[in-house]
C-alpha cells in the first residue's frame, strides 16, 4: 500500500511538472551562459522582454549613462549651437578618466560634444552638454532621472551626466534597455554612437582632435555584429564592464544590455549570445486590421482600411496561431462614425503587446424620395441620397422650372394680345357711333 501511494505521489508530481512546463512563456528556455551579472534582450519596437538575467538588479551603469545624456542634449540643443566650456565642467572630471582635454573658455558645438561622448566617452564633454541643457550639473542630473522615470525606468537614479562612480548613481539592465531604445528612436542621435572615426576641428583654444571609436561591436571591431545600429561601452572599477547596443535585421530591432561584466571581452561575448538568441528564436510578422477583426463582434463597424500590426513571435510558431480579442469602448457616442477598439493578442501562453484598431462605419441609409415628395415637403433633405439620384432630381427640377417659366411667358403674351384686341374693338365701336 505504501509503495502504491508513493507511485501515486510521483505521478502527481510529474503531472504538475508537465503542466508547469506547458505554461512557461516561449522565451524561458535553457539559460544562456552569461558572465555578466545582469543582462536583458528587448524588442525595441514593443518593449517586450525576450531574455533576461537579474534585469531589475540595481547596479552602476558607468559610461552607458551617456546615452541618457545624449538623448536630453539632442532634444534640447541645436547641432550647431556653440557651447563654452566652464571651469566647473573641467574640474568635475578626474584626469585619470576618459576626456578630450577641454579647457575652460574653449568653444565647440553641441554636435562636436556629442561625437566626443559617443566615440571617446569624454566625461568633460558630457559635463559641457549638461550645463548647456540645464544650467548646472546637479540640475541636469535631476532632469536625467525625471526623463528616465517618464520612459518607465523607475529603478534609476542619475547623479551625474557621465557615469563616474557615485553610490547614488544606479540603474538596472531593464531600465537601461528602455533608455537605449528611446535613444535609438530619437532622430539624429544614433550617428554619435555608431561612427567609427571623426575629426573635431580646431577650436579657439585647441588644435584639431581625431577620434577613433574603440567599440569592438562596430564595423572593423573584433566583435563586429552585422546590423549594429549603435552601441556604447562603459567601465569603472565599481561598475566593471557595461554595454548597450541596438542591432537590426530582417525588420527585427533588438536592444541588448549587459552590466557588471568581469572581463573586457565578457560584455561583447554576452551581447553576441543575447543577439544570436534573439534573431534565431524570434521573427517579425505583420497582420492586417481585417484579419484581426475577422470573427469579432464589432456591431456595424469595420476596420479602417490599410491598418497593419507587427508582432515579434517565436520563430517556431505561426502567425495563424495568434488569437485576437477586440474590445469596443464603453459609453461611446452611439452616433459616432469612428471608434478606437482595444486589441489583445495571445500566442498560446504568450501575451503579445496590446494595440488599437481604428474602426469606422458608413452613414445611416436614407429613404429614397420622389420628386413630388421633395417638392411637397421642404423639410426633406438630400443627405444620404446617392450622387446619381441627386443629379437626376436636380435635372428634373430644372426642367420643371423651365416649363413653368415658358408656360407663364405664353400666358402673359396671350393676356397681352387679348387686351390689345379689346382695346381695338372699343375704338371701332366709338367710330361707328352716330
Amino acid at each position: 500500500m505504501m509503495e502504491r501511494n508513493r507511485i501515486a505521489r510521483l505521478l502527481c508530481l510529474a503531472l504538475c511538472w508537465l503542466v508547469l512546463v506547458g505554461a512557461v512563456p516561449a522565451r524561458a528556455e535553457e539559460p544562456l551562459a552569461l558572465a555578466s551579472q545582469a543582462a536583458v534582450l528587448l524588442d525595441a519596437d514593443t518593449g517586450t522582454v525576450l531574455y533576461e538575467k537579474n534585469m531589475h538588479q540595481a547596479l552602476y551603469p558607468a559610461s552607458i549613462t551617456k546615452l541618457m545624456t545624449a538623448l536630453l542634449a539632442v532634444q534640447s540643443l541645436e547641432p550647431e549651437q556653440v557651447l563654452t566650456v566652464s571651469q566647473t565642467a573641467v574640474n568635475a572630471v578626474p584626469r585619470s578618466s576618459s576626456h578630450i582635454s577641454l579647457l575652460p573658455g574653449e568653444q565647440l558645438t553641441a554636435e562636436q560634444a556629442l561625437y566626443a561622448i559617443g566615440m571617446e566617452s569624454a566625461n568633460d564633454a558630457a559635463n559641457v552638454l549638461a550645463e548647456a541643457v540645464a544650467g548646472s550639473l546637479a540640475a541636469f542630473a535631476e532632469q536625467m532621472t525625471e526623463a528616465a522615470q517618464a520612459l518607465g525606468a523607475t529603478d534609476t537614479h542619475f547623479s551625474n551626466a557621465n557615469g563616474l562612480p557615485d553610490s547614488t548613481h544606479t540603474t538596472t539592465a531593464y531600465d537601461m534597455a528602455l533608455i537605449t531604445a528611446a535613444a535609438w528612436k530619437q532622430e539624429g542621435l544614433a550617428r554619435y554612437f555608431n561612427t567609427v572615426s571623426y575629426t573635431l576641428p580646431a577650436t579657439n583654444l585647441s588644435a584639431a582632435r581625431s577620434f577613433q571609436n574603440k567599440d569592438r561591436l562596430l564595423a572593423g571591431g573584433q566583435y563586429y555584429y552585422e546590423g549594429v545600429q549603435m552601441a556604447k561601452t562603459g567601465w569603472t572599477s565599481s561598475a566593471q564592464g557595461t554595454f548597450a547596443a541596438v542591432v537590426q535585421r530582417d525588420g527585427v530591432t533588438l536592444v541588448a544590455v549587459t552590466m557588471k561584466s568581469p572581463l573586457l571581452e565578457d560584455k561583447y561575448k554576452d551581447t553576441h549570445k543575447l543577439l544570436d538568441y534573439g534573431f534565431s528564436h524570434y521573427c517579425r510578422v505583420t497582420v492586417s486590421g481585417e484579419l484581426i477583426a475577422a470573427g469579432q463582434d464589432l456591431e456595424d463597424f469595420t476596420p479602417r482600411a490599410g491598418q497593419q500590426f507587427s508582432y515579434l513571435i517565436p520563430a517556431d510558431m505561426s502567425m495563424e496561431d495568434i488569437r485576437y480579442t477586440v474590445t469596443l469602448p464603453e459609453n461611446a457616442d452611439a452616433r459616432a462614425l469612428r471608434r478606437t477598439a482595444a486589441v489583445t493578442a495571445t500566442l498560446h501562453e504568450l501575451r503579445l503587446p496590446d494595440a488599437e484598431l481604428e474602426l469606422e462605419r458608413p452613414p445611416e441609409p436614407r429613404e429614397a424620395f420622389t420628386l413630388a415628395e421633395l417638392l411637397q415637403n421642404p423639410s426633406v433633405t438630400l443627405e444620404g441620397v446617392p450622387r446619381a439620384a441627386r443629379i437626376v432630381i436636380a435635372a428634373a427640377a430644372l426642367a420643371l422650372i423651365v416649363l413653368i417659366l415658358l408656360w407663364l411667358h405664353r400666358q402673359f403674351k396671350r393676356h397681352r394680345r387679348r387686351r390689345h384686341l379689346k382695346a381695338k374693338i372699343r375704338r371701332m365701336k366709338k367710330k361707328m357711333e352716330p
